[in-house]
């Protein structure tokens, strides 16, 4: 769900007046390249990696646009890493929508993921 308001964050920061806008230029660029859509019969999947890459620019991009200081932006980007967990793992945002009556199935994906929750428990069994 963090992840998910990171995303939205972002798209605000793309409508919003363009402070900073080389590096949110970059951001985009960075995201654009590491982001996949499928379409399937009954579904639409989409699928964005965040790569270590995209920290610099995203935080310039935020500390500009919100005005923040370089203490306030180092405090920022700390937490943008930790919500990521960058330095333990290959973060990305797996969004599935359904079109169809039947209930969307995560079989296929137990043998090839291993999702945890925060406090460690599996929700893909």
């Amino acid at each position: 769900m963090k992840r998910l308001f990171f995303v939205i964050m972002f798209l605000c920061c793309l409508s919003a007046p363009s402070f900073g806008s080389g590096s949110i230029v970059e951001a985009t660029s960075i995201l654009e390249r590491w982001t996949a859509f499928h379409w399937g019969r009954d579904c639409l999947v989409w699928l964005v990696h965040y790569p270590e890459e995209l920290i610099d620019p995203w935080v310039a991009a935020e500390a500009a646009r919100s005005g923040m200081s370089e203490a306030e932006s180092a405090q920022y980007r700390a937490s943008f890493t930790s919500e990521l967990r960058i330095a333990e793992t290959e973060p990305f945002l797996l969004l599935c929508t359904s079109s169809a009556l039947a209930r969307l199935t995560w079989a296929r994906l137990r043998p090839l993921s291993s999702c945890r929750r925060t406090r460690g428990r599996k929700f893909l069994r």
